[in-house]
């Protein structure tokens, strides 16, 4: 506590007055020898108990009066750990609040015993409490993918409901983004002073370059100190073993600790249950990938598993990565690829452009390609998403497989190329198209410019595609054609088949045709085919905060219950899961179990491991907008002496009404005592 006017605090030593004045009075009474005093009534002693206590209450408030005056005369200001607004010439302020909800900022503090998104959504709203009329605010959550919470609003109560309803989450980190999304929040707003408050640990793989830190001041370097933990990841359970990936801060777990697979049930909202069913196997902790020896099979155990930590430690400091899903075998989608590696491989030879493409997207999918199309349901029923490659027709029994196959969920891919118009005798085209597609010359250059705009900026890649010839085919009813040449033909078609879905492009993906798998919108194309096969037919585990476009209708239930969904202008629906787990997706139609399919969201094991780092100095300089900063209490104070006052006065005022009172400004006690001889 530091004061403007140390000399003021003198006054202080005036509350010795009261004191002193008060003991004098109630020094012991001088006995008087008096013979008559014996036909007095004794009341002295229930006369002296009565005003020694008043005495004791008025003698506390005189001396607080004074101390409270002796307060007021130093202006006293208070140093306080509280965020307050500095002001650079005292005008209004823009401020834009970056506040980090990934998963490393649930980080428990040893010392405070609280999260550091706990601190760093109380010091926001600090900040906003600290406010004046003309100040504006946005919020920008910088957890991956950065989302602007909120525009810049000066309605201080909105902003302040949505800081509360911020919560914890197991996303990385996407700390560039977040400022550059804060600056633009800024950008056009007429307030003279601009500034972007970071609110996080920078407990993040990708360093901000220098540039980034122009105007953004980091208040809480106290979110920035070391913490250690162990993260479970990666984990999947194949027949009776489980395998799953331990990783710490410190190298080597603690001693004494394991990991157990365990099954847990679902409520009725779909979340999952707080309690763990007995352990089903378990292994000491070591660094690195441990395998679980299961006592039943996966097979046979309920659909829903977990491992996890065990016991809890101390050393701990992020408790909810101490337990991950399990993926079953099952569960992993497997892409089949019909596809001539002469055609449609490349220079390098080896693996087609279709296998390149996909492990591109994800390294983790089971690419398998396929020497012969299956002609049967149960050669079919084992693949996820299906690409045809320029094939010379199917079968009669693939045909109707296939049709089968689609209806039931099935995503596939088909490319016509020259190869179309040479189909044998008995084979044919169905369910993608009635009659055999033929092949003809053409001078178009590709895809009609900004036909793809509503896909994406991928998409209009394909308006140069160097080829000379095209397939065309008979649309179906209920098609769309998603993308046409330059002179209307259809060059790419989507067909909605029962609880499936197809596209139909005319070109193959042969280099030598044409670029069709050398552009952006070819990746494009196969991501579509991966997301929608996870979704229609099997499950897919993705990152969290990954965007999940899904069909009209979809309801999502996660760890904590039902997932909020937005509704798009073309009736399907986008979830964003912030949670680690399992996820179940209540699809229309859906050929899962009980109309429902499964898909698993999936935390970064780096944001579980990664230490943070301190703000640059710039940073947390003198020109920072919030600080720890001088809270004036003088008012509180002058208001506190003046009841004080009040109090007194009016504790006098009643003891003057009272029978045989003295008068104002007399003692309250008589100086002596009589007694009998």
């Amino acid at each position: 506590m530091t004061f403007l006017v140390p000399l003021a605090l003198a006054l202080a030593a005036l509350g010795i007055v009261p004191i002193l004045a008060h003991a004098l009075w109630r020094g012991p009474a001088r006995r008087l020898v008096f013979p008559a005093a014996r036909f007095v009534p004794q009341l002295s002693a229930t006369s002296k108990k009565q005003s020694r206590v008043e005495d004791r209450f008025l003698l506390s408030l005189r001396v607080l009066l004074l101390l409270a005056l002796a307060l007021l005369g130093a202006s006293p200001f208070v140093s306080c750990s509280r965020l307050s607004l500095h002001r650079p010439g005292g005008g209004s302020l823009a401020i834009a609040l970056v506040l980090d909800d990934s998963a490393s900022m649930g980080v428990i503090d040893k010392a405070e015993n609280s999260s550091r998104l706990e601190r760093a959504r109380t010091a926001a709203l600090e900040l906003v409490q600290g406010a004046r009329a003309g100040d504006a605010f946005s919020i920008v959550l910088a957890g991956k993918p950065a989302r602007l919470l909120s525009p810049a609003t000066s309605d201080l109560e909105l902003v302040r409901e949505l800081l509360d309803g911020v919560t914890p989450s197991d996303r990385s980190t996407d700390l560039g983004v977040a400022l550059e999304l804060a600056r633009s929040s800024l950008h056009e707003l007429a307030q003279p002073s601009h500034q972007v408050l970071v609110l996080s640990d920078f407990a993040t793989a990708t360093p901000l370059v220098p540039s980034q830190w122009s105007h953004v001041s980091a208040p809480l370097p106290e979110l920035a100190r070391p913490f250690e933990n162990c993260a479970l990841s990666s984990g999947q359970v194949r027949g009776k073993s489980a395998s799953v990936e331990l990783a710490c801060t410190t190298g080597s777990p603690p001693q004494g600790r394991t990991v157990s697979v365990h099954a847990v049930s679902r409520e009725a909202d779909g979340s999952r249950a707080p309690e763990l069913g007995p352990a089903l196997g378990e292994v000491r902790a070591v660094e690195g990938p441990l395998r679980v020896n299961l006592a039943t099979p996966a097979s046979e155990l309920p659909a829903h598993l977990v491992a996890r930590i065990s016991p809890a430690s101390d050393l701990d400091q992020l408790p909810s990565d101490d337990q991950t899903e399990l993926l079953r075998d099952e569960d992993a989608p497997v892409i089949g690829v019909r596809a001539d590696p002469e055609s449609a491989g490349t220079e390098t030879g080896g693996a087609t452009v279709f296998e390149l493409g996909l492990k591109a997207l994800d390294a983790t999918l089971d690419v398998q390609p396929l020497a012969v199309l299956p002609d049967n349901l149960a050669g079919l029923g084992r693949l996820s998403a299906l690409v045809i490659d320029d094939p010379p027709g199917f079968t009669p029994e693939a045909q109707d497989a296939l049709e089968k196959w689609i209806d039931d969920g099935g995503v596939a891919l088909l490319l016509l190329g020259p190869r179309a118009p040479r189909a044998p005798l008995g084979a044919g085209f169905w369910p993608f198209a009635k009659r055999t597609p033929h092949v003809e010359a053409t001078s178009s250059p590709g895809a009609r410019p900004l036909a793809g705009a509503s896909l994406g900026a991928a998409w209009d890649t394909w308006t140069e595609l160097g080829s000379k010839q095209r397939a065309t085919w008979d649309i179906e009813g209920g098609s769309r054609t998603l993308l046409p040449w330059t002179d209307g033909t259809p060059l790419l078609v989507e067909q909605v088949r029962g609880r499936g879905l197809f596209w139909v492009a005319g070109l193959p993906g042969s280099t030598e045709q044409s670029d069709l798998a050398l552009r952006p919108a070819f990746l494009a194309l196969l991501e579509r085919l991966v997301n929608e096969s996870s979704l229609r037919r099997g499950s897919r585990a993705g990152a969290v905060g990954q965007t999940w476009s899904l069909p009209p209708s979809t309801s999502v239930h996660g760890p904590n219950g039902a997932l909020t969904v937005r509704a798009q202008p073309d009736g399907a629906v986008i979830a964003e899961p912030a949670l680690e787990g399992r996820y179940v997706l209540g699809l229309p139609g859906s050929a899962g179990p009980r109309g429902e399919t499964v898909r698993y969201a999936t935390r970064d094991p780096a944001e579980s491991l990664l230490q943070p780092t301190t703000p640059p100095p710039q940073a947390s300089g003198s020109s920072s907008a919030a600080e720890a900063a001088p809270l004036s209490i003088s008012r509180e104070v002058a208001l506190l002496a003046l009841l004080l006052g009040l109090i007194e006065l009016g504790f006098r005022a009643f003891r003057r009404t009272r029978p045989g009172a003295p008068t104002w400004g007399s003692p309250d006690r008589a100086p002596s005592s009589i007694s009998e001889p």
